[in-house]
């Protein structure tokens, strides 16, 4: 190895440009198999009481909210997110973000160098 050190930290890239290393994407087998046997069970009469099994859980919600019992409640809720998120998606989150630097932005050079000096906007020392 005389002459050029090996670079360690990059090996480049085995696939030609354009050709992706995982053409197929991520694998979504073990999950559709899991939820389509939740949603199967889900859909089936519970023999004991003659309601299905996604009514049982709807049930189990409601008797969590009206019946508390934390101990118990904390296992159950888990465990009926956990089929729900499945079966149903994740709930889309949204979070509202405040732009509090707006107004700067949409100000002068100059008022922002006289509120630098001043401690006040120009407009406002008219006011005073």
């Amino acid at each position: 190895m005389a002459g050029k050190a090996e670079n360690l930290t990059h090996r480049g890239t085995p696939w030609a440009k354009g050709q992706s290393g995982n053409p197929s994407g991520k694998p979504h087998r073990l999950f559709t198999l899991v939820t389509m046997a939740l949603r199967e069970r889900l859909a089936k009469i519970d023999p004991k009481t003659k309601k299905t099994w996604a009514e049982r859980l709807a049930d189990v919600l409601v008797e969590c909210v009206f019946n508390p019992d934390p101990e118990l409640d904390k296992t159950r809720i888990l465990a009926w997110t956990e089929i729900v998120d499945r079966c149903e998606g994740k709930a889309k989150q949204q979070i509202e973000v405040n732009d509090v630097t707006s107004e700067l932005r949409s100000r002068s050079d100059e008022d922002l160098m006289y509120y630098l000096q001043h401690n006040h906007w120009p407009e406002d020392a008219t006011v005073q």
